[in-house]
């Protein structure tokens, strides 16, 4: 019987240690999983990238609709079916707290308010029509929040309270009335103190805001949780069939969150954040910057261009005003998917995640209206320090830039008048009439102006330097720094860059191997080649019949293995040209030799005035969107126009792009 007692104990002695391993165990793994969730939350407080071996295909990004000296006291919102109110984390998290069936809300800051159809004002008026005082009382959770309010309600029918949730300080909380002054909300509050001792007086923060009823002027919710990391969100609530959206004033349709805070310096209003993944971002951005009706490899092309803009300029605003993109041209136009289409959902699907990259490293995707022939460098457009290998001058031949509104342009102006013109962008020194005007330097390879040197009639000169200074010095009369200038009558030289159309048309015979993407001196070609192709050589036309014969780099290859392309452009063998057989039609477009010419041009205007001429509108670095519509009306894909305007880049998915 002792024996057996012993060998009792000691089992139980074994299952109570392997019990106490176990809850060692559990024990530290969660206390790694509490260490991650405080790691995660002090990511963004930290500056510490939250994925750091590169980008999340769920990636959100932060657009400013108002912000700065822009913001109103209250900014009245539309949804079909009401709206899902909640908090908007650090790392962008949206948490529903609360439900409202009402379809139009203002978001207001916390204080006395007055309302004119429709339209607060902050007052200091005692009798306002939405008072910033209030009675506060704590959420137990014994019941609902629902069931807490509907309580307090119904004990209270005889005061006509208006009674609402309110997140403060990172806790819901239960606010009650809405009065004008300190002294009301305290009479109020002796008279209830014997009732419900846990109430205390609500007044007006600095860095609330009320979600009110515009109609009635009740309060729907309150938010005041700044401190502990949470701005207000609200979301349209999705109750019926489609996609119900949130709609602005102005009748323009937004995706994702509106984050609602209290404007953070300068004026008193409410700042309004849009909060969306990366995909509804640029569903936006399309119908906005390029047309909705554009062929659809245009589409994929501005997509990618897009997307790759916005990723590698995530917190461009966030020091100043707490988001990343502004909606403006300074970043990339954004008034809500209004105007998205199925076509443009179609391009954005069909490119998702899918990222522009030299180097393994998003890249900085400008892109101007249209380039007028040819684009620049971004050193030579905004100085040294904008240099990039891929943001170089690239002829564009394809354009028809003279079909554009803007994109071909004459302009005249009197001396006098360009004198007070420049005086007014900050010239001063010219002082007289302008006497001369002198083109000192272009763009290397391009027919921008790089430097260009004004001078009076007193002898003062200002000389101008970089691309984009003399477009904007002189914006009144240049829509791009691709122009001619000289007095009307004089004879002027224009740089031209066209097709050389003496170039044949060869369709090669070819099998096809599927496979990897290759890339030719005319961009991608989405198939692997394989078998006898004819290209033409210096010394005429030549049949290959190995793919190493080729000379030519794999898309997803960062290596230069057959000298035929290189980032810094075409070495050995420029001479070749594969022509795909099923685009043969398209003319001498594939060939992409490019004859550069100069042709003296007469200036038409009255006597004595400058007159300008150009062509193109905007920067001219990088991608021309007019130029990517006449790419894909002429049959090339979005990778083959991305590789034009962006040589030596490579489209990764965004899991493989090094943040």
């Amino acid at each position: 019987m002792a024996k057996n007692s012993e060998n009792k104990n000691e089992t139980k002695k074994k299952k109570m240690s392997k019990r106490a391993l176990m809850v060692r165990i559990m024990a530290i793994i969660l206390c790694a999983l509490m260490l991650l969730s405080v790691i995660a939350v002090l990511i963004p407080f930290l500056g510490i990238d939250s994925y750091a071996a590169g980008y999340d295909p769920d990636t959100t990004v932060r657009v400013g609709l108002m912000y700065g000296s822009n913001v109103t006291i209250g900014f009245e919102t539309k949804a079909e079916h009401g709206f899902v109110i909640g908090s908007v984390d650090a790392l962008n998290n949206f948490t529903a707290m609360w439900q409202v069936a009402e379809t139009t809300v203002s978001a207001t800051c916390d204080c006395n308010l007055a309302n004119n159809s429709r339209t607060f004002s902050a007052i200091s008026s005692d009798s306002p029509d939405v008072g910033g005082y209030h009675l506060q009382m704590p959420w137990d959770q014994m019941l609902t929040l629902e069931q807490a309010i509907a309580n307090l309600q119904a004990n209270l029918v005889s005061y006509n309270f208006n009674i609402f949730p309110a997140y403060i300080n990172g806790q819901m909380c239960i606010r009650i009335g809405s009065f004008g002054s300190e002294a009301a909300a305290l009479q109020m509050l002796s008279g209830l103190i014997g009732v419900y001792p846990t109430l205390t007086l609500a007044v007006p923060s600095l860095t609330a805001v009320s979600v009110v009823n515009p109609y009635t002027n009740t309060i729907l919710y309150e938010h005041d949780s700044r401190s502990a990391g949470y701005e207000l969100g609200i979301a349209a609530y999705q109750g019926g069939t489609g996609k119900s959206t949130l709609i602005t004033p102005a009748q323009n349709h937004y995706e994702g969150i509106f984050e609602f805070s209290r404007n953070k310096a300068g004026t008193d209003g409410v700042a309004l954040t849009n909060v969306l993944t990366i995909e509804e971002y640029v569903e936006c951005v399309l119908p906005w910057e390029i047309g909705n009706t554009w062929p659809i490899e245009a589409q994929k092309a501005f997509a990618i261009t897009a997307r790759t803009f916005a990723l590698s300029m995530l917190g461009r605003h966030r020091v100043s005003y707490g988001f990343d993109m502004c909606n403006g041209t300074h970043c990339q136009s954004f008034m809500g998917c209004a105007r998205t289409t199925d076509l443009v959902r179609q391009a954005v699907s069909e490119t998702a995640g899918q990222i522009l990259t030299y180097n393994g490293e998003p890249c900085n995707t400008y892109y101007s209206a249209v380039a007028g022939g040819v684009t620049a460098s971004a050193a030579e457009v905004w100085g040294a320090s904008s240099a990039r290998p891929y943001l170089t001058a690239v002829p564009t031949p394809w354009e028809n830039y003279a079909s554009h509104k803007n994109g071909s342009w004459k302009r005249e102006v009197s001396p006098k008048e360009l004198c007070e013109y420049l005086n007014g962008k900050g010239y001063t020194d010219l002082t007289g009439a302008i006497a001369s005007i002198s083109v000192n330097s272009y763009a290397e390879n391009s027919s921008y102006i790089y430097s260009l040197t004004l001078t009076d009639t007193a002898g003062h000169s200002v000389t101008i330097k970089t691309c984009d200074k003399i477009r904007l010095a002189l914006g009144a009369y240049v829509n791009s720094a691709n122009f001619v200038v000289g007095r009307a009558g004089d004879t002027v030289d224009v740089i031209t860059y066209s097709l050389n159309t003496n170039v044949p048309i060869i369709a090669p015979s070819k099998t096809t191997y599927p496979g990897a993407s290759v890339i030719t001196e005319n961009g991608v070609i989405n198939e692997r080649i394989y078998g006898e192709i004819n290209v033409l050589t210096a010394a005429g036309i030549e049949t290959v019949t190995a793919l190493d014969s080729l000379n030519v780099i794999t898309q997803y290859s960062d290596s230069i293995d057959y000298n035929m392309i290189s980032e810094t452009g075409f070495e050995e063998s420029e001479t070749y040209t594969y022509i795909p057989a099923e685009r043969a039609n398209l003319g001498n477009i594939r060939s992409y030799e490019v004859i550069k010419t100069i042709e003296p041009i007469t200036l038409d205007g009255a006597a004595g005035n400058y007159v300008f001429v150009g062509r193109g509108w905007g920067h001219g670095v990088g991608m021309s969107q007019w130029g990517t519509k006449n790419m894909a009306e002429l049959g090339y894909t979005s990778n083959e126009i991305l590789a034009a305007y962006f040589p030596g880049t490579v489209v990764l998915p965004i899991e493989q792009v090094n943040r």
